[in-house]
């Protein structure tokens, strides 16, 4: 029970990481976007 329990908690953490690496990217993307439009 507490193996799967970390389980999830892990695979959370993973998912959380992606969410804000692939938000962050975005975001410098745009932000480059907008440096080189201006």
């Amino acid at each position: 029970r507490e193996r799967a329990l970390w389980w999830i908690q892990t695979m959370e953490e993973i998912g959380l990481f992606f969410v804000i690496q692939e938000i962050w990217e975005h975001r410098s993307t745009h932000l480059f976007a907008r440096t080189f439009s201006s």
